[in-house]
């Protein structure tokens, strides 16, 4: 918490720019723990008020953070919009790289340590994955008998409503158990691999390990730098918890999945829409009944049937790679940020750097004025 105001005192005792990025705001975190009417919390809001006020520049991850620091918080000084971005590293693998990625993760292995129910898991031998197989003339296919690979990534904190994922997959299971009893099976096993580590792990995973699954499991990874993207370039779809403490930030861990043209089933909040398009690139959901139906319309009849619902993830795979993918964070960087930081002490006066009312910056690197960007924001309202 000191670092606001020691940075203001290093900026006035040095005259130097004072750039903060804002990715979240403290005291709605502390709030999210202890409640607005904690009175730490009133004083982590009051400190952020009082040495977060001024600054050269203020970067913000979403639009709607950046009109709240203008208008709520009256910050002075620029503030900008700079959308997060994945790298190049992050990407969708084919085939042959996902049966290669595979085979050096041992999925299968992870499923047979980790999974109650044994019969869930499909026989492996030594030319396949559990998604993929190897043919005599050495062509790399996808099984027909695969189970769908769904990833989420948490930190296992209260931010996050882990629970409503399991409930989501119990309401599916159960489904699955009563239909598939019935008819020929046309509902698809889940798997869903959770990654990251965090406080409340172990509370979940006891929770999982007592549950009767035959259609859905669960599965924990924690993975190197480098398996982290190949994970999510192999999956079918992610799933993001992020409930979001103030509203206005956006998930980190959705810009990773539409890095690897991952379509998302996101929590649903405020400044969401900014970055998850609900049935464009992903869907979003409020309840787990919303996101085990989103389970349902996605993937029943998978991998063997092709009704329209497998062509909608196609199609959002299409959308991810001509929008979000066109721009990496490298891009990103250079065409908002790195224009400002050169000009720094070229053309702003003290009166251009606390101007009382600021440009700030789409992620495409668009600048408009912050009234026109609210005219836009209340037309788009009334249609």
């Amino acid at each position: 918490m000191p670092t606001l105001h020691v940075m203001q005192f290093v900026n006035w005792l040095k005259q130097r720019h004072l750039i903060i990025d804002w990715h979240n705001y403290g005291a709605s975190l502390v709030a999210h723990r202890l409640g607005q009417r904690s009175i730490y919390t009133k004083l982590v809001s009051l400190y952020e008020k009082m040495w977060g006020y001024k600054a050269t520049i203020h970067i913000c991850v979403s639009r709607m953070m950046a009109r709240e620091l203008l208008y709520k918080y009256e910050k002075r000084g620029k503030v900008v919009t700079l959308y997060d971005r994945a790298p190049e590293s992050f990407r969708q693998l084919d085939v042959e790289e996902i049966h290669k990625f595979l085979g050096d993760f041992k999925l299968e292995t992870l499923v047979k340590e980790q999974v109650v129910n044994s019969s869930f898991l499909s026989p492996v031998d030594s030319n396949q994955t559990l998604l993929t197989e190897k043919s005599a003339d050495g062509k790399v296919s996808f099984r027909k008998d695969r189970p769908v690979l769904i990833v989420s990534s948490t930190s296992w904190t209260t931010d996050e409503d882990f629970q409503l994922l399991i409930d989501a997959a119990k309401q599916y299971d159960d489904l699955a158990k009563a239909e598939n009893k019935n008819s020929t099976g046309s509902y698809a096993k889940l798997l869903f691999v959770i990654t990251g580590k965090g406080p409340q792990k172990q509370h979940y995973t006891e929770i999982i390990s007592r549950m009767s699954l035959e259609y859905v499991a669960f599965t924990t990874a924690w993975l190197s730098p480098d398996d982290y993207p190949r994970l999510l370039g192999t999956a079918d779809l992610g799933v993001c918890l992020h409930t979001s403490s103030s509203g206005v930030d956006l998930p980190m861990k959705v810009v990773d999945m539409f890095g690897c043209g991952l379509p998302v089933c996101a929590f649903n909040y405020p400044a969401l829409p900014e970055l998850v398009v609900s049935k464009s690139n992903g869907f979003v959901f409020e309840n787990a009944g919303e996101l085990r139906s989103q389970f349902v319309h996605l993937f029943k009849g998978f991998p063997t049937a092709q009704p329209e619902s497998h062509k909608q993830l196609q199609g959002m795979r299409e959308v991810i790679r001509k929008s979000f993918q066109k721009t990496r964070w490298d891009d990103n960087w250079k065409s908002v940020l790195l224009p400002l930081l050169r000009n720094l002490d070229k053309t702003w006066s003290d009166s251009q750097m606390y101007a009382e009312n600021p440009v700030y910056s789409l992620g495409s690197g668009t600048r408009v004025s912050d009234n026109e960007e609210l005219e836009e924001d209340e037309e788009e309202e009334q249609q």
